[in-house]
């Protein structure tokens, strides 16, 4: 099974989380079409009673550079605690890395959920999520590995 770290948000950033911090950006939130993925379909049937499931998109004028799937406890994270709020995956646009939007993306995800603590599942080879993960405020605080029918599960 793929070892993960399992990230929760601990501390508020300290200055320009952007590269560019004059660009105009504006962030949507929609609800992610119901059959994207066998994931998105999953996710959105397990929130059906009372549950969150969203999708931050980051946009640059009227471009799209950066996303993130926010859900509410869901029975896979066994992880989290049931107020909690589980982000991503995240992607950034292949032409739009390195100008900190990642990071400016999930602050503003935090920024929107104050009463939630929020958690992310970062693979332990992926250095520019990791970075960008931890320049928003989030720490590690457990690996884990996620089982065969889904569940993310901290290692004893």
């Amino acid at each position: 099974m793929k070892e993960e770290v399992y990230f929760k948000h601990s501390v508020i950033p300290c200055g320009s989380l952007l590269k560019y911090p004059e660009e105009k950006l504006h962030i949507k939130t929609v609800k992610p079409r119901l059959f994207n993925s066998l994931r998105t379909f999953l996710w959105s049937i397990e929130t059906l009673f009372g549950g969150k499931y969203l999708e931050y998109q980051l946009w640059r004028e009227d471009k799209l550079v950066s996303k993130a799937d926010v859900v509410t406890w869901i029975p896979q994270f066994q992880f989290m605690p049931k107020t909690g709020l589980h982000v991503g995956p995240c992607v950034t646009m292949k032409d739009e890395r390195g100008r900190g939007y990642y990071p400016y993306l999930l602050s503003k995800i935090v920024e929107d959920n104050p009463q939630k603590r929020c958690y992310m599942i970062v693979g332990p080879k992926n250095a520019p999520s990791t970075r960008g993960v931890e320049k928003a405020g989030f720490r590690p605080f457990a690996a884990g590995y996620r089982t065969r029918w889904g569940r993310y599960v901290i290692n004893k």
